[in-house]
């Protein structure tokens, strides 16, 4: 039923029903937020077909893969990245849940971002990965209320490096989120 809700609501907003004040309904009776289906728009501007929204699901997925192995080549090195996406890729749970409409299931892009940016920015002191970062730091809490993990984790990294950033990438993730 989640599913043909999320599609539901995709079709409605994009259909002039206006913009979606909440997601879909946790487990627990509230409403999460609605970045979610604020995301499903995107494929939902051609086709608000269940089964289109979850490739879309998945190619999202498919990008985290990816990343993971790109973050772990640069980490550590070419035999971590390629293990770790790899186990990634091939792990039951990921697969099954790549393949569902869900706003859990849109999680990992932006976690591994989060992580792997703020290595970047850390370790790296590559500034260029701080507004991606931010971005996703700031959209993981708005797809599920587990992403305040990473909000969290990313106000730590501002209070305690205190990073030298242009103003104008303050004002983008700003503007995102």
């Amino acid at each position: 039923g989640d599913e043909a809700v999320a599609a539901m609501m995709v079709a409605d907003a994009l259909g002039g029903g206006g913009w979606p004040t909440h997601g879909l309904m946790s487990s627990v009776g509230i409403y999460n937020p609605p970045v979610f289906i604020y995301l499903m728009m995107i494929p939902g501007l051609f086709t608000v077909d269940p089964i289109c929204l979850a490739k879309f699901v998945g190619l999202l997925n498919v990008a985290a893969v990816f990343l993971t192995w790109w973050f772990g080549r640069r980490i550590f090195n070419e035999r971590v990245g390629l293990f770790a996406a790899l186990f990634f890729a091939v792990s039951p749970w990921a697969v099954i849940f790549s393949r569902k409409i869900w706003a859990q299931d849109c999680i990992p892009i932006f976690s591994i971002l989060v992580i792997g940016g703020l290595y970047e920015c850390i370790v790296k002191e590559d500034k260029r990965w701080f507004l991606p970062a931010l971005i996703a730091a700031g959209l993981l809490p708005g797809l599920h209320f587990s992403g305040l993990y990473a909000a969290f984790l990313f106000g730590v990294y501002i209070l305690v490096f205190r990073p030298k950033v242009g103003w104008w990438q303050w004002l983008i993730g700003i503007a995102v989120m």
